[in-house]
């Protein structure tokens, strides 16, 4: 299975994630090949609508990230 995507951080404050990774994790999650995203068109998601993406809390994508942070450090 896929990892969860690493945020970017962007500036002191502003932290994202790419909007063609989040769908490509959403992707693997259900079997279904990745949507191809022209890099024109790219978007950067806050935790809020990464979140409300995948019905879950803020803290939970945070946690996501964190540990698939750590298996990637692991390997």
């Amino acid at each position: 299975m896929q990892n969860f995507p690493q945020p970017v951080k962007l500036g002191d404050s502003a932290t994202r994630w790419r909007l063609s990774e989040v769908m490509a994790y959403e992707a693997a999650r259900t079997g279904a090949a990745p949507p191809k995203i022209d890099p024109a068109y790219e978007q950067y998601l806050s935790v809020r609508v990464v979140a409300e993406r995948m019905g879950v809390a803020c803290s939970t994508v945070w946690r996501w990230a964190s540990e698939s942070r750590e298996q990637r450090e692991a390997a």
